[in-house]
């Protein structure tokens, strides 16, 4: 079988939350979207649920919400993106007892019709937009749309929320202004005789930075999985990594100084070393943009990928080092070089790195009764 693998520690994934947990003494929405960034939703979702460590889950779509209900998770599931006002896509929340995001009021109308279909009210989400840009209309509009569900005996809201583009950047001035007008947001709701649920707004960066913006509930994404959204933190919450990718050495020649190798021609051997192909390319998540500059870990020591990384292959330059075939080789995890470096190589964040990951990539799990 092909080496290639990522290894995911759930214990580390239950210390990540139980340290958010303890740092902010409030509820926590998961975000668990995009296959638990990686990691993998379903197994994710159900160790989560088994030992209470999040009291709701936030995906990005209606069938990342489907795929968790049929893996058994049954926590209170949040779909972050927008629905469509289809009436299969209002059954469908229905049917798995998700909860939609109202941006404006264009779904009311056949959120109503679906749940007198269905007999059963449905709770959802207002966001509000405070300046990230994406969905929601600006806070005043949206107290509106609050009022309208309010009144609306088929509807309630289950909670409102906003989100920051910055935030994990400390002392950022953009966010202080967007946490105040959720704030106000927040008051404008409860003036007009509108409960306004779970109030949330605190991704990963706000959990490390912005301690005023914790209310109700907190909704980490990459800190549950033991990255930082960026290095600009007072290093206070720790958390592990939970994810490390492994594959091996396949192959192993000796090549002369000046030889070229793989597409392009883009390395020359500066001299005559010992060049390893292992089995991993950007068709398993391992990018392109890291051809010449990543490095990766055989024995405790880190040697340079070199010439172009392939589909499902990339050389390494070992030197005078020599490696037998089957040698374990670390791409990125808890040691040696981290996800963080490998995404600072490739030019993009960390998020990329781990939720780019292969479905060809096998996924093991260790830790507390892994599946």
């Amino acid at each position: 079988m092909r080496p290639t693998r990522v290894e995911i520690d759930l214990c580390a994934i239950r210390r990540n939350l139980e340290a958010i947990r303890a740092r902010t003494a409030t509820r926590i929405m998961m975000a668990i979207k995009a296959d638990a960034y990686g990691h993998g939703a379903g197994v994710v979702g159900r160790f989560v649920q088994e030992r209470n460590l999040a009291d709701m889950l936030g995906v990005s779509c209606i069938e990342e919400g489907i795929a968790l209900r049929e893996a058994g998770v049954s926590l209170p599931i949040l779909i972050f993106g927008l629905i469509t006002d289809s009436r299969e896509d209002c059954d469908e929340v229905f049917s798995h007892r998700l909860m939609p995001t109202l941006a404006d009021a264009s779904l009311v109308g056949p959120l109503v019709e679906a749940a007198r279909r269905w007999n059963r009210p449905l709770s959802v989400h207002l966001k509000t937009d405070t300046g990230m840009g994406r969905l929601g209309l600006a806070p005043g509009e949206t107290v509106k749309l609050a009022v309208q569900v309010a009144s609306t005996p088929e509807l309630s809201i289950g909670g409102v929320y906003t989100h920051f583009p910055v935030s994990d950047v400390r002392e950022h001035p953009f966010t202080a202004g967007q946490m105040g007008k959720f704030d106000a947001f927040v008051k404008d709701l409860r003036d007009a005789g509108v409960s306004p649920g779970l109030v949330h707004c605190a991704n990963s960066g706000a959990v490390l930075n912005h301690r005023a913006s914790y209310h109700d509930m907190v909704r980490p994404g990459i800190l549950c999985y033991g990255l930082y959204p960026s290095e600009d933190h007072d290093g206070t919450l720790k958390v592990t990594p939970a994810m490390t990718l492994k594959t091996a050495v396949m192959f192993t020649k000796r090549v002369r100084r000046g030889t070229c190798l793989s597409y392009g021609l883009t390395y020359q051997a500066p001299r005559d070393t010992y060049i390893a192909t292992i089995p991993i390319g950007y068709a398993d998540g391992f990018p392109r943009s890291l051809s010449n500059k990543a490095r990766v870990t055989i024995d405790g020591k880190t040697y340079p990928v070199v010439g172009r990384v392939c589909m499902d292959q990339s050389l390494v330059d070992l030197g005078e080092d020599l490696y037998p075939n089957g040698q374990e080789v670390v791409v990125f995890g808890k040691e040696g070089v981290t996800a963080a470096e490998i995404a600072s190589w490739g030019d993009t964040i960390p998020y990329e790195i781990t939720c780019d990951m292969s479905r060809r990539v096998t996924r093991i799990y260790a830790g507390e009764q892994a599946d």
